[in-house]
C-alpha cells in the first residue's frame, strides 16, 4: 500500500486553483501550479490538459508580443507550444476519450504546416468520440482545406449542415 490511499484533500485545491488561475487569465502562474498538481499526481489526466491550454495560452500570448514588440527569443515561444503539444498528448494517453483534449491538440497541431496529418488525425479522433462534436468538425474541414483535400471538406460541411448550418456556411466561407 502506498504511502496515500486516497487524493489528499490539499492537491485537490492546488488543482482547484491552477484551474481557477487559468480561467482568470494568469497562465504563467496556473503553468507552475499545474506542474506541482501533475508531480504529486502524475496520472491526473485534467492536470495535464489544463497545463495543455495554459501552455499554449501563454504561447499565443508570447507569439504575439513577439510579433508586435520584438523582444523575446523563438526558442522561448517555441518550447511553449512544445510544452502544451506534450501535455496534450500525456492528457489523452491518461484518458483515451476525451475527445476536448483531442481536438485541442489537433488545432496545436494544425498551427504547425508539417503537423496537419497529425491534426488530422486528432480530430477524427476527436469526433469518433463525439461524432456531432461542432469544433472537431469544423476544424477537420479546415485542415482537410489546408491540404487541399477539398472534396473531403466539402464532405465535413454537408456532414456539419445537418448539425449547425452557421458553422456549414462559416467553413463554405474558407472553401471559397
Amino acid at each position: 500500500m502506498g504511502l496515500f490511499t486516497r487524493v489528499p484533500e490539499w492537491q485537490d485545491t492546488l488543482q482547484s486553483g491552477a484551474d481557477w488561475l487559468n480561467v482568470m487569465d494568469r497562465p504563467d502562474v496556473a503553468i507552475t501550479k499545474f506542474q506541482r498538481v501533475i508531480e504529486l499526481k502524475p496520472d491526473c489526466a485534467d492536470a495535464w490538459f489544463n497545463l495543455g491550454l495554459a501552455s499554449e495560452k501563454l504561447a499565443s500570448r508570447a507569439f504575439m508580443y513577439e510579433r508586435f514588440i520584438g523582444t523575446l527569443p523563438d526558442t522561448v515561444i517555441a518550447g511553449l507550444f512544445v510544452q502544451a503539444e506534450d501535455a496534450y498528448k500525456k492528457a489523452v494517453a491518461l484518458n483515451p476519450n476525451d475527445s476536448e483534449a483531442y481536438n485541442n491538440l489537433g488545432l496545436l497541431l494544425l498551427k504547425q504546416p508539417r503537423k496537419v496529418n497529425e491534426a488530422v488525425k486528432m480530430f477524427e479522433r476527436s469526433i469518433e468520440i463525439q461524432p456531432k462534436d461542432l469544433k472537431a468538425l469544423f476544424n477537420l474541414g479546415r485542415s482537410y482545406i489546408s491540404l487541399g483535400r477539398i472534396g473531403d471538406a466539402q464532405l465535413i460541411c454537408d456532414r456539419l449542415k445537418k448539425i449547425d448550418r452557421d458553422s456549414a456556411r462559416e467553413l463554405r466561407k474558407e472553401l471559397g
